[in-house]
């Protein structure tokens, strides 16, 4: 039936590459019917998309005389294999694949950082600076690391007034304290005949009353058990001292 309705090469040709119904449509136009071979197609005379929705397939059989060797595979073809429109989707703006790459980003998944805490639990020990008094040495020595770096006199709490033992940390800095008498209350300002002398270093504390390092006006005492809990030193040792320190530098009393 076909090719007593076709017997030209050339249409039997063209069926196999448009379809018939793209073919049909051709043949029915009269101008075009009496008109040269269709070259392209875009001279048909069908909407663009109808013509977008009819592109041929490439014949893939080696069998068939009409097809040439280049053809004979798809990965050969010269001619386009048409999508299905549904197969077909729009391309996203560059915000909304942004949005979908970190939607497909679980953070959840992702370890957990840690927590960082104290910096003095991340520094190697010759960074870190301590201070040790020892009671019968009457001197307290500052250590970097297991290193003792400088070393102190000082005198003590006296017998029923012994400075504390145990380990602390310094909660008070104060340059040129004044000094409240602790049952009198009066109070004496900063200067060469303050008690509390040039520096003080406060690391006790019982919520009232507070035991520390600090210098003296009477330095002919350094040394001795003489004070109420209080570490005594010379003003130049206190002064030192306190340059090396900071807020939370651990002190150990033995």
């Amino acid at each position: 039936m076909v090719r007593s309705f076709w017997p030209s090469r050339p249409v039997r040709h063209w069926h196999r590459l448009i379809g018939p119904t793209l073919l049909s449509a051709v043949l029915a136009t009269p101008a075009l019917a009496q008109s040269a071979p269709i070259q392209s197609l875009a001279d048909s005379p069908l909407p663009a998309a109808e013509l977008d929705a009819l592109l041929p397939i490439a014949p893939t059989g080696p069998d068939d005389p009409d097809v040439p060797r280049s053809l004979d595979t798809p990965e050969q073809s010269a001619l386009p294999t048409p999508l299905s429109p549904a197969a077909v989707s729009p391309i996203a703006p560059p915000a909304t694949q942004m949005a979908a790459f970190n939607a497909s980003i679980n953070l959840l998944d992702q370890p957990a950082l840690p927590q960082l805490g104290d910096s003095q639990d991340f520094l190697p020990d010759e960074a870190r600076t301590r201070l040790v008094l020892r009671l019968g040495d009457r001197r307290v020595y500052v250590y970097r690391g297991d290193e003792a770096v400088a070393s102190y006199p000082v005198a003590i709490g006296r017998s029923g007034w012994e400075t504390p033992k145990g380990s602390y940390e310094v909660i008070q800095m104060t340059k040129d304290p004044a000094w409240r008498h602790p049952w009198e209350g009066y109070v004496i300002p900063p200067g060469p005949d303050n008690p509390l002398g040039s520096r003080w270093i406060g690391f006790w504390t019982d919520g009232k009353n507070f035991i520390g390092f600090h210098g003296t006006p009477n330095e002919s005492l350094i040394g001795q058990a003489v004070s109420h809990g209080c570490v005594r030193m010379r003003n130049q040792d206190i002064q030192a001292l306190y340059a090396q320190v900071e807020m939370g530098t651990p002190v150990v009393v033995e």
